[in-house]
């Protein structure tokens, strides 16, 4: 029931986003061929004509950006900046597709009015949708029904953060070997097999994560209930990820990177240009302060005022970081 309806709420905010689209495109079109002069006429076909393209483009970029899975532990902060990244990627993609396979070019001001009418609506409808999924939150509805089952204390963590966001609707069956951590959070302790909890309480979804020691009873779990309609979640230990983490497709087989960074292209691109343009301001901020540092290095003792040392930067390439000298450098007569 719980999926169905998930897969609904989905396949929902895809029609309201392809809705919106095609409203805040026409709107565009009206203000700049309508409303304001000088604009070039006759262009009515070719505007419905990139209508689909732009409704497929736009949902395509939506869902890149995971703007239709669950959102519950996510902050509206970050729902923003997921649609604004979105629906610039989409527009991006609307301009190569113009550029390239319409006969007709496209007024730059229509496709800027385009972009800003879409950014504002398509922002406010999502915060429309979140305010009123929290409503139902708050009302026992659009609830998520959770058994969690192990010792491991991510579960912890899980419960923790769970309870952090309030408005996530996630209830808490019970738990099964906790070890004694359902005290803390006053969880119902379940302590019967999974088999004997009757069919009118199972749940919406199954949190699995054992310590290592007992890491075996998670697989026996799965290899019981994998062919249950109930989704098992299983809780990675990612505690040495200090970089990132990803999940590839190996022919089938599922693998967990980790220190594997999840940057797409333009994220890339993004970063580079931050990290150029930041540095190069912040150093001419900095310019007075950094030649205070150099002169008191230099006349502090003989030497070179840089010292280099290499680190491994993007693919394990290595490259030379310098900084300033802060030690003296050592003689044949020193030990």
């Amino acid at each position: 029931m719980f999926t169905e309806y998930k897969n609904s709420l989905a396949l929902s905010q895809k029609l309201a986003d392809a809705i919106v689209v095609s409203f805040c495109w026409f709107l565009a079109f009206h203000i700049r061929f309508h409303l304001l002069t000088g604009g070039q006429q006759g262009l009515e076909l070719e505007f419905i004509k990139l209508t689909p393209f732009l409704v497929i483009i736009s949902i395509f970029n939506y869902r890149k950006v995971d703007l239709y899975r669950s959102l519950r532990f996510s902050s509206r902060y970050k729902e923003i900046f997921s649609v604004l990244q979105g629906n610039f990627f989409a527009v991006t993609g609307l301009v190569i597709l113009i550029y390239f396979f319409s006969d007709e070019r496209i007024s730059r001001l229509t496709i800027l009015l385009y972009w800003l009418i879409s950014s504002v609506l398509l922002v406010s409808t999502r915060l429309i949708v979140r305010n009123f999924l929290r409503h139902l939150r708050r009302k026992g509805r659009n609830l998520r029904h959770v058994l969690l089952i192990g010792n491991s204390p991510l579960l912890s963590d899980y419960v923790h953060t769970a309870k952090l966001y309030k408005d996530s609707g996630i209830r808490f069956r019970g738990w099964i070997d906790s070890n004694g951590a359902h005290q803390e959070f006053e969880i119902k302790e379940i302590p019967s097999n999974y088999d004997e909890i009757p069919s009118e309480e199972k749940p919406d979804s199954i949190i699995i994560a054992y310590e290592g020691k007992d890491a075996y009873k998670a697989h026996e779990f799965i290899a019981r209930h994998y062919n249950d309609v109930v989704p098992i979640q299983l809780l990675p230990d990612l505690s040495y990820s200090m970089v990132g983490h990803q999940i590839e497709d190996f022919g089938g087989i599922p693998l967990l990177s980790v220190n594997q960074p999840s940057f797409n292209t333009f994220e890339l691109f993004g970063k580079r240009l931050i990290d150029f343009f930041g540095a190069l301001i912040g150093s001419l901020l900095i310019s007075p302060l950094l030649l205070a540092v150099a002169l008191g290095v230099k006349l502090s003792s003989k030497g070179p005022l840089l010292y280099g040392q290499k680190r491994v930067g993007l693919d394990g390439e290595e490259f030379t970081m310098w900084k300033f000298r802060s030690m003296k450098i050592a003689t044949e007569n020193e030990d």
